[in-house]
């Protein structure tokens, strides 16, 4: 089975150096180096005892350590989900319960 993961490992292994993500002119990441936050990040979710298939709920704006955490789990083969933390908190609690 080809994932999601693997297929951004193949861009790292070809483009390391490329812009991965660019948010202005003075915020960008390369894929090599969001490549190796998402390995940072995938190894602390190991280590929590995330699991293929577990659901993690992500919080957080539009930034690098958001997207590598999205990269991370897709590695893991782990479900995420996006939560807004502007949701009222009914909202938040009916989805995470």
């Amino acid at each position: 089975m080809y994932n999601l993961g693997i297929a951004f490992q193949d861009v790292v292994y070809s483009n390391p150096k490329e812009t991965a993500i660019k948010f202005s002119s003075l915020s960008s990441i390369t894929y090599g180096e969001i490549n190796l936050k998402s390995n940072q990040l995938a190894r602390y979710l190991i280590e929590s005892g995330v699991e293929q298939k577990d659901v993690v709920c992500i919080s957080g704006l539009k930034k690098i350590e958001t997207f590598a955490c999205i990269l991370a789990c897709l590695k893991l083969g782990a479900i995420y989900s996006i939560l807004d933390s502007n949701s009222p908190i009914e909202r938040l609690n009916r989805i995470i319960l």
